[in-house]
């Protein structure tokens, strides 16, 4: 789990916890939700702290990028390791399917960059070897949804196989590569081990306060069904928002969906439809103890945090944010963070050991 927040440079969306709304359904959430507790919730703070372990990895990710390969000539055979150059095409019923071939792609054997089973299948085969590697996508396979849970074959050529020789981390090397920047090894491994740490801090915040929130989620109860209208304006929400995120990363809605969020757009808009009554209770939920604590976002932080918006993404005027996002979103964020603070504030905290 960990490797993984440290590989994130994932960017994580959290698309549906806000959204483009046009036009907002007037809605009482006392009329509708029935709090439960809100306040000592019991949750646990994953441990911020650096292991040496982690730190070596991820100075060994950072070589990573600046290895070279190796031939492999004392052997023909493929181990687990080995970086194999190969061709491949995929066929499902025996047809090919797209984005199933290359030819010349350098898989590392045991990275898991491909889907389980593909990588194991290579070990064995020798130098020149045409081999057929069945395997199954997994149910869940975001990268084509189209493919989740079939059977295929894939008949691959091993070209060449060689090892990953990471270079040596000196004072030469970071000079070099860093621009002078660093010129220590202690100075980079400091540095590095600085930025996970305020990095599993954050993430430990965001996770805390998703926990929370979740659980206030769970403990409050609805009165009656919420409106459709409501509940299509979470929907259309979220979807201006994908938009909206095409739109600034320079994508067509598709391709942002699929480069992003990895999924179709039939995927999304099921997942959209899964989600709203979730979404639209959740925000019920924030203004429901909002105004049982009386809390409120005062015209001075609006007008604050729509200056900082326009600071932090470019904009010279007012009018030009506001066609993006409009201020009721901007207010209910604000809001919303308020909420955070309150549960977090009277929540019970353990650390993870």
């Amino acid at each position: 789990m960990r490797k993984k927040i440290f590989l994130c440079c994932l960017s994580l969306l959290l698309l549906f916890l806000s959204g483009c709304e046009s036009k907002r359904v007037k809605i009482n959430a006392e009329d509708y939700i029935q709090l439960g507790q809100y306040k000592g919730l019991a949750v646990t703070r994953m441990s911020t702290e650096v292991s040496e372990e982690e730190l070596e990895a991820q100075l060994n990710r950072m070589l990573d990028a600046y290895a070279s390969l190796e031939p492999i000539t004392d052997r023909k055979e493929v181990e687990d390791g080995d970086v194999a150059n190969i061709d491949y095409e995929g066929s499902i019923d025996g047809q090919a399917f797209e984005g199933g071939s290359a030819k010349g792609f350098d898989l590392q054997i045991g990275s898991g960059t491909f889907i389980p089973g593909f990588e194991e299948g290579l070990i064995g085969a020798a130098v020149g070897d045409t081999v057929d590697v069945a395997v199954t996508f997994p149910n869940e396979y975001t990268n084509n949804p189209t493919l989740a849970g079939k059977d295929a074959v894939f008949k691959v050529t091993v070209n060449s196989i060689s090892k990953k020789v990471l270079p040596e981390l000196n004072e030469a090397f970071l000079k070099e590569k860093t621009g002078g920047r660093f010129g220590s090894v202690e100075e980079i491994r400091s540095y590095l081990k600085e930025q996970m740490t305020s990095y599993l801090t954050e993430y430990s915040d965001g996770s805390l306060n998703t926990q929370l929130l979740d659980q206030a989620v769970n403990n409050a109860t609805l009165k009656q069904d919420l409106p459709a209208e409501f509940l299509e304006e979470k929907k259309q929400a979220m979807i201006g928002t994908a938009q909206a995120n095409a739109k600034a990363y320079g994508k067509t809605y598709e391709e942002y969906l699929q480069s992003y969020l990895r999924m179709d757009e039939q995927t999304f808009l099921q997942t959209v439809d899964s989600s709203a009554e979730k979404i639209a209770k959740q925000s019920l939920v924030i203004r429901a103890i909002a105004g049982a604590e009386q809390l409120s976002v005062t015209d001075e932080e609006l007008d604050e945090k729509i200056k900082s918006l326009m600071q932090e993404y470019g904009y010279e005027k007012k009018k030009e944010l506001l066609k993006t996002v409009n201020e009721d979103e901007i207010r209910d964020n604000l809001l919303k963070e308020k909420v955070e603070d309150l549960l977090m504030d009277n929540a019970v905290i353990s650390t993870q050991e």
